[in-house]
């Protein structure tokens, strides 16, 4: 009976206790959000975008470039400014919150008028800030940012009811070089993407999560992406 009854406390404590961090492993897929350019560059392609002044500087994207060597595609995009550099790390942990994502779309067979939400594989690195919150976080000393990569290839889904298309993608945890280049502004993403080609196309995109209660401008959802123009294809 003492060990059901202990059993049942520890279910309860790791499900239902308020004094319990909320979980961190938040692997949001925005996909289905976002514009409607195209995935139009070629690798080793270069793009220079304007700025956007209400945008969070860490999404907004004022040039990107690639380069491509065999399947392992470079990508670097200048941001109009960065958040503090962070450790790449698989597992998130608590007290951080999901703040800026970075990704690249990538088509496959090189079709210009691809839509950036139907990718055919996507590489990404999200950034994670510490926080400390009411009440008991007063009493913890938020780590360092952390960035956490995923990559995986998609498939597009057409939801009947609706008529919609988005991009269904089986992500893994493969694990991106990411690096920060502060004196330029720029986040560069390392990685290989199998099937990937000179004749491939591909797209950018950076996303500011926004958190609940806020009402500066850095926290509210944002999205960029580039080429922006890529719209405009016919």
């Amino acid at each position: 009976m003492a060990k059901a009854t202990l059993i049942a406390a520890c279910v309860f404590l790791l499900n239902g206790c308020p004094f319990l961090p909320p979980s961190p492993y938040n692997r949001i897929d925005i996909t289905n959000v976002l514009p409607t350019g195209n995935i139009s560059l070629l690798p080793g392609q270069s793009i220079e975008e304007s700025v956007t002044e209400d945008a969070p500087g860490p999404v907004d994207i004022i040039g990107a470039s690639s380069e491509l060597d065999g399947e392992v595609l470079t990508v670097t995009l200048r941001l109009r400014e960065l958040p503090e550099e962070a450790k790449v790390m698989q597992v998130v942990g608590h007290w951080h919150d999901l703040r800026y994502r970075w990704a690249v779309h990538v088509n496959f067979e090189g079709d210009p008028l691809a839509f950036l939400q139907h990718p055919d594989y996507v590489v990404k690195a999200s950034y994670y800030a510490p926080v400390q919150r009411f009440g008991y976080y007063y009493s913890r000393i938020p780590l360092a940012p952390w960035i956490q990569t995923d990559q995986g290839s998609c498939e597009t889904t057409v939801v009947e009811a609706s008529g919609n298309k988005y991009a269904n993608c089986e992500i893994s945890g493969d694990e991106a070089e990411v690096t920060f280049s502060p004196e330029d502004g720029a986040v560069t993403l390392v990685t290989r993407v199998p099937g990937i080609t000179g004749t491939s196309t591909i797209a950018f995109y950076a996303y500011s999560f926004g958190l609940s209660g806020r009402d500066n401008a850095d926290y509210r959802s944002y999205v960029d992406y580039a080429p922006r123009n890529a719209d405009e294809i016919e």
